[in-house]
């Protein structure tokens, strides 16, 4: 996915954004004292690239350190989803310490109504600033006195959506000291300010396109207000995140990528707008009153990533992961590394990969069908306790690991159609093996858009 966005947005002829560099072998900088003519002291820099980047096996998954991040939540999908997890935490820190002193916190959404006629400028515009004035002067302090409000914690989203454009919205979170029926009445008060301050900068917002509730699941909520543009999907209590015809930056760069000209302008747009767009941002003010870290959401641009550990699975030379991001096949590598492949059959892994693509084409692949693959998972799904996804998913390591093996490039085949003819032979397919295939397809595509 990574390599996708860079080239949508890379000039042509010309050094792209920071983006394109993330995920490669990072540099290491060495400051050293000496003293000039003068006699004055000075701080020289030198800085040398990364020979090598290691690859670490976690609790939490497959990792990569030694390597640049962009630390932009909005253009990089390798980053996004990290800021997404410091947001909600922020999120988090700010619900639990409101009520660790007797209070509670509302949850609020904020919405403008939106065409296809509107640009991401104009609707951005429209909700910022209605959002910023009416939290201003005096009617906001009496707003703040009624619920005993400690401040605002206010998350962005982004949609497009087919039918009625660019749908940027808010999720706030406004802890208060009061009971929660007042909380309640002082954020309602606070959205029909948001509501006419709208109005006043020449826009619409309806009062059906609004919410106020309490919070009660803490976790949920973090996730839901801190998801920027990693889109986390929340599961019961909150309105769905978007419907059939609304698509995700990321569906737009994919769509881009098909050839769609169309998506293509969006992503484009959106990449000239959003950058540097602040969420979940705690004040000062806020932080002290609850006794937690102050965070303004600031892009850390050109961090770099070099931890080590017990975890370390091996090392790979930074020329041949470059090239393994080059051809976007990260995500098999971090794979195997999450599937307990041995060192040498990894290694053996990033060389096939490494290949350029023109030479890989050029040779022939371990290609079986999903009939083969079908058939082999139900003749080993006794093994599995009648899990067909975990045969499934059986079959497949071996037949790449198989290909590795022969100094083959693996190609899969369509996942969907696997469990087509699986459930085909099923006249009453479970649904927990539905359930769990699905599962594991969406977690095949997360770790495609994480590499």
């Amino acid at each position: 996915m990574k390599s996708k966005v860079v080239a949508l947005l890379r000039p042509k002829n010309e050094k792209g954004p920071a983006v394109c560099g993330c995920g490669y072998a990072g540099e290491r900088v060495k400051k050293e004292t000496y003293v000039d003519e003068m006699g004055d002291a000075r701080i020289r820099k030198t800085s040398t690239r990364m020979s090598e980047i290691t690859l670490h096996r976690r609790e939490t998954g497959a990792a990569v350190s030694g390597v640049f991040r962009c630390d932009s939540p909005w253009l990089c999908p390798t980053c996004a989803p990290a800021r997404a997890l410091r947001r909600k935490e922020r999120v988090l820190a700010v619900i639990n310490n409101t009520e660790a002193v007797g209070g509670h916190c509302a949850f609020v959404t904020l919405t403008v109504k939106h065409d296809l006629s509107m640009s991401l400028a104009l609707v951005k515009k429209l909700l910022s600033e209605a959002s910023r004035k009416a939290r201003q002067g005096r009617k906001w302090q009496e707003i703040q006195a009624q619920g005993g409000l400690l401040g605002v914690v206010q998350g962005i989203e982004v949609l497009h959506n087919r039918r009625s454009g660019w749908h940027y919205h808010a999720h706030m979170i406004i802890p208060g000291m009061r009971s929660k029926e007042e909380i309640r009445k002082a954020a309602r008060r606070l959205v029909a300010r948001y509501i006419r301050e709208v109005r006043k900068l020449g826009g619409v917002a309806k009062k059906i396109g609004q919410d106020v509730t309490m919070v009660w699941d803490e976790e949920k909520i973090a996730g839901y207000t801190g998801k920027g543009s990693a889109c986390w999907e929340v599961a019961g209590g909150l309105k769905e995140a978007r419907d059939a015809d609304s698509r995700t930056p990321w569906d737009l760069v994919t769509l881009a990528t098909a050839g769609d000209d169309h998506a293509k302008s969006l992503f484009t747009e959106y990449a000239a707008i959003m950058p540097g767009t602040r969420s979940c941002v705690v004040s000062p003010a806020l932080a002290a009153k609850l006794c937690i870290v102050v965070d303004d959401d600031a892009d850390q641009a050109s961090e770099q990533q070099f931890e080590e550990g017990d975890d370390v699975v091996g090392k790979v030379e930074a020329s041949v992961w470059a090239k393994i991001l080059n051809r976007g096949v990260a995500w098999r590598v971090l794979n195997a590394v999450e599937r307990q492949w041995e060192w040498s059959e990894i290694e053996r892994l990033t060389c096939v990969l490494s290949q350029p693509s023109e030479e890989v084409a050029e040779k022939k692949k371990h290609a079986p069908t999903a009939f083969e693959i079908a058939r082999h998972a139900q003749a080993l799904v006794f093994r599995f306790k009648g899990r067909m996804d975990r045969a499934i998913s059986h079959v497949l390591d071996s037949e790449e690991r198989e290909a590795v093996a022969k100094g083959l490039d693996f190609k899969a085949p369509s996942i969907r159609r696997v469990m087509e003819l699986v459930m085909a032979d099923r006249p009453e397919p479970a649904n927990d093996d539905l359930n769990a295939f699905l599962e594991m397809i969406e977690d095949m595509s997360a770790t495609q858009i994480a590499a």
